[in-house]
């Protein structure tokens, strides 16, 4: 019984929302949602991700002067500074993957 739950759920996790028997309210529901948590994030996100690249860009700066004078590694300060770029797309990347995650579990309790 676990076994063809299991296979239920990766074969669940493969579909697109598009591809998932809900009704078209719920679906529109989903969308505007997931719209208006996008927008949001857009704002905030983009707020948020201007003053911090700036100071990774600052340390990594500083590391790197650093680094020719002392003959450390500059190499905590260079994932900071990707971690930094990434700050921005990641969080759309984690909202999609929520809002899709979100469709799986539905269909899930549904069965």
């Amino acid at each position: 019984m676990a076994e063809v739950q299991e296979a239920n759920v990766v074969k669940l996790r493969e579909l697109t929302p598009d591809e998932f028997p809900m009704p078209v309210v719920v679906r529109v529901v989903h969308f505007l949602v997931h719209l208006i948590v996008l927008a949001v994030w857009a704002v905030i996100g983009f707020v948020l991700w201007i003053p911090f690249l700036t100071r990774m860009i600052l340390i990594f700066t500083g590391a790197v002067i650093v680094t020719i004078y002392k003959n450390s590694n500059p190499t905590r300060a260079q994932r900071a500074l990707e971690a930094a770029i990434r700050f921005y797309i990641h969080g759309f990347e984690i909202i999609s993957a929520r809002c899709v995650g979100i469709w799986v579990a539905a269909m899930c309790s549904m069965r």
